[in-house]
């Protein structure tokens, strides 16, 4: 597995010289770090569908090993694996990676691969290369259409709510930011393999004041301004990296600034990951916990629909689900 991702093997080294520049580099010797535990945690309380306490799941998370320091620069792993075995029940496969290392698109390729290699249990490097040649690792044909703009909308305007009803006291003239980002790798002017490793996307924001969000037309005012930061990210015809010098420095001016947004696609579908044992029985993105961002996946059992993951206080999770069904009800007949 390690020979088709090589990179996630190596290092991120940067240089301590003035100037230089980071560079990601796998050199012979080079590993990954594999923990394997043992838990007697509640394994369907986990796996469940009700609320559960985020602090719960960070024993399942591997941490990145500390960065190696040497005279002219500083080597940061990329890459961590464990496996916490639940005797009688099931297992978990947590990972961690370098954010500047690869991308979700990246991440569930990799899983993908390994899943594969696992449950085919092929024999030599040159029967991996036959197997992966022939699987299809990253489905990216449509599935039935389903308004993800819809959804985008609906956690925007709700968590912006429950900021209001759990007495968060913020000015209606204060902006509220939707963050998301677009994978580039089709969208060049010479388009990459969609299969291309690290990361390739493009961030783009909507921004509308804490009055409008909340207000009674919120809801379509936010599906509008998402719809149009889109349009503007994708499709305004300038190309996809226009800007790019910038984006950093735009990233930063938004660190204080009220921030929600989306992470995940409906392309990556993380429950066909399959090991040889089955299909998944639950993902948890534990890198939304802390945030104002929700993960959208594929769901793992019903076709065309999809898993939306939120994680917040118990407060504000019961707000959030309150005002959630309030807008629900309206919108539906």
């Amino acid at each position: 597995m390690a020979c088709q991702f090589l990179p996630l093997a190596g290092n991120n080294i940067h240089p301590l010289k003035p100037g230089s520049n980071p560079v990601l580099r796998y050199e012979c010797g080079d590993s990954v770090s594999f923990t394997v535990f043992e838990s007697i945690v509640d394994f369907n309380h986990l796996t469940g569908n009700h609320p559960r306490g985020c602090d719960e799941f960070y024993t399942f998370a591997p941490h990145l090993p500390p960065a190696i320091y040497s005279e002219n620069s500083v080597s940061c792993p990329v890459l961590a694996l464990q496996v916490t075995i639940f005797l009688g029940q099931g297992l978990c496969i947590g990972f961690v990676t370098h954010r500047v290392v690869a991308d979700a698109s990246t991440v569930v390729s990799f899983m993908q691969v390994w899943a594969l290699i696992n449950r085919s249990k092929p024999n030599g490097a040159d029967n991996i290369r036959e197997l992966l040649a022939e699987a299809n690792l990253l489905p990216f044909y449509d599935r039935k259409r389903v308004p993800v703009l819809v959804i985008c909308a609906l956690a925007w305007v709700c968590s912006v709510k429950t900021t209001t009803l759990c007495g968060e006291d913020v000015g209606d003239d204060d902006p509220e930011y939707f963050g998301f980002v677009a994978d580039c790798r089709g969208r060049l002017n010479e388009p990459l393999a969609a299969n291309y490793f690290k990361n390739c996307v493009a961030p783009g924001n909507a921004v509308l004041k804490h009055g409008v969000v909340k207000g009674s037309d919120g809801f379509v005012m936010a599906a509008k301004a998402i719809d149009e930061a889109i349009k503007e990210t994708v499709f305004s015809g300038r190309g996809i990296l226009h800007g790019a010098e910038k984006w950093l420095d735009e990233r930063w001016k938004l660190v204080e600034r009220r921030q929600y947004g989306l992470i995940g696609s409906l392309r990556f579908d993380f429950y066909a990951v399959d090991y040889g044992w089955g299909k998944l029985k639950k993902f948890e993105p534990l890198f939304i916990d802390g945030g104002g961002c929700f993960y959208l996946c594929q769901s793992r059992d019903f076709e065309g629909c999809m898993e939306i993951v939120l994680s917040k206080s118990r407060v504000q999770m019961d707000a959030f689900t309150m005002i959630s069904k309030e807008i629900l009800d309206g919108l539906l007949p």
